[in-house]
């Protein structure tokens, strides 16, 4: 046999057949997830090793494996005695996100877990609305400072719910920020008023109100706004809010040229008091006939005559 057939036929040998070559890969692909599943474990049972480092690293590593299994093992390690191994665990719980959600509201809801104001924290920072519901919860736990993570979170998750496609969500959430109002949701809040529901636009605009003076800005704002419902709204929140500078807002919006705004605006400065009693007894002088009557029954709220219905 010459050399020429000698080579030819050792390259023959060498050829891997199509069909086995594709045997071999389903081969492979089938022990993969055993090929994970021993990875997981593994870096589980270093979370317990006796050396810090190693412990943090399999707490960074479990981070980056979206396997519900390794979030209880990584709840575990909030625990642990060095320093930084729970900071890793925290940042790894954030990192898997929504896969960490169900085990860690789970965690938040056993009273017997040490660490429920931890992972409450984390939990906000998830910005997952599965997390509404138990954080609600631990705002009346005793323990003062898991009732501060969970307002915290929930002030985290409810103006991002605001703009859930779920109806139900987007009320819960007016309906929270009602409960726990916070300059934080003011623009949220403000973009709620443009919901397509009315019960959305009435909580978010109550809620706004129940802000107070640090959401008088932008409700003052609202009264440039093409749209005579959002300036309406913004009237009867500043009324509701009463502080000192809402009152020049106020009177402005007795000219706006919708008749409904300017009932609003004047029983708003009703609402207001004597603070707004000079200056509406100013506007009794105005050319403008509506003004006029406007000021007017402002006047006579404050000296508790009621008002007429508003125009619709």
């Amino acid at each position: 046999m010459g050399a020429c057939q000698r080579k030819q036929d050792d390259n023959s040998a060498r050829r891997v057949h199509p069909l086995a070559a594709l045997l071999c890969g389903v081969l492979a692909l089938a022990l993969l997830p055993g090929c994970e599943g021993y990875r997981i474990d593994s870096l589980i049972r270093e979370l317990e090793a006796k050396e810090a480092e190693v412990r943090m690293n399999a707490a960074i590593d479990l981070g980056k494996i979206r396997d519900p299994r390794v979030v209880p093992p990584l709840i575990a390690a909030l625990k642990d005695k060095d320093r930084y191994v729970p900071l890793r665990a925290e940042e790894s719980l954030v990192a898997l996100g929504p896969v960490a959600v169900e085990s860690l509201t789970g965690a938040l809801r056993n009273k017997e877990e040490a660490n429920r104001p931890v992972v409450a924290r984390i939990i906000g920072k998830i910005v997952d609305s599965r997390g509404i519901d138990p954080l609600t919860e631990a705002l009346k736990d005793p323990n003062p400072a898991l009732a501060k993570e969970a307002r915290n979170a929930l002030l985290k998750i409810l103006p991002a719910a605001l703009k859930d496609s779920r109806l139900e969500m987007r009320l819960k959430a007016a309906k929270l920020l009602q409960e726990l109002p916070d300059p934080i949701a003011i623009e949220p809040l403000i973009g709620a008023l443009r919901d397509k529901d009315g019960n959305v636009r009435q909580r978010a605009g109550t809620a706004l109100g129940k802000i107070g003076q640090p959401a008088i800005q932008s409700l003052a704002g609202l009264l440039q706004d093409p749209d005579p419902e959002m300036r309406r709204v913004a009237v009867e929140q500043l009324g509701k809010i009463r502080g000192p500078e809402a009152l020049e807002p106020l009177l402005t919006a007795l000219r706006d040229p919708d008749p409904n705004v300017r009932w609003w605006a004047a029983w708003a400065l009703g609402e207001m008091g004597s603070p707004a009693e000079e200056a509406l007894k100013k506007l009794l002088r105005d050319p403008d006939l509506g003004v006029q009557r406007w000021a007017k029954e402002a006047l006579n709220k404050i000296r508790g005559v009621p008002f007429d219905q508003p125009p619709r």
